[in-house]
């Protein structure tokens, strides 16, 4: 089962990178990246500055140990935007929408690129009489191919015949036009 689903989703994210140019899981890393990104931004320049300003204020312990009291702060709150997988299943959630709403493609709708596998049969006996026929059709063109060679040889031999013919006519009466 979890196969069968997982293949539809292939397909149905390929359908929405050929009709949109992206995919709902695209849109979805980006927004998490950027999600992490500001995350981070607002740590280092807002939370992170405010705590060592004050420990500059303070200044009465050891700057090696405050150093790395801050930089566990700044790893427990890059790490906090997670919230405890809260964050995964929001984005899970939000790709579900998208792929179902946003990037949604009507099963009707056949996208220019998919024209040419539309007109192919799906069905196994669709493909066996398109096969038949298609051998059937070969049969005729060789056989018609080999009529047509035999009237090609006819033809050129009927043409010998008109030269020599022609050949000796021009030899006994030189002043006669050419028949052909």
């Amino acid at each position: 089962m979890e196969d069968f689903e997982a293949r539809e989703l292939f397909e149905v994210s390929t359908l929405q990178l050929r009709a949109f140019g992206c995919t709902s899981k695209n849109v979805v890393d980006a927004l998490h990246n950027a999600i992490i990104d500001a995350w981070a931004q607002v740590v280092e320049n807002k939370i992170l500055h405010f705590v060592r300003q004050k420990f500059q204020e303070d200044s009465r312990g050891d700057g090696a140990h405050e150093s790395r009291k801050v930089e566990r702060l700044r790893k427990q709150l890059l790490n906090h935007i997670y919230l405890n997988g809260k964050l995964q299943v929001f984005l899970n959630k939000l790709e579900t929408h998208l792929m179902t709403y946003v990037f949604a493609i009507p099963r009707y709708i056949t996208l220019p690129n998919d024209m040419a596998n539309k007109e192919c049969p799906n069905d196994e006996e669709e493909l066996l009489e398109t096969l038949k026929n298609l051998v059937q059709s070969i049969i005729e063109l060789r056989y018609k191919t080999q009529i047509m060679d035999v009237e090609s040889e006819k033809a050129r031999n009927a043409l010998k015949i008109l030269r020599a013919l022609k050949g000796t006519a021009t030899a006994s009466e030189p002043e006669s036009e050419p028949m052909i």
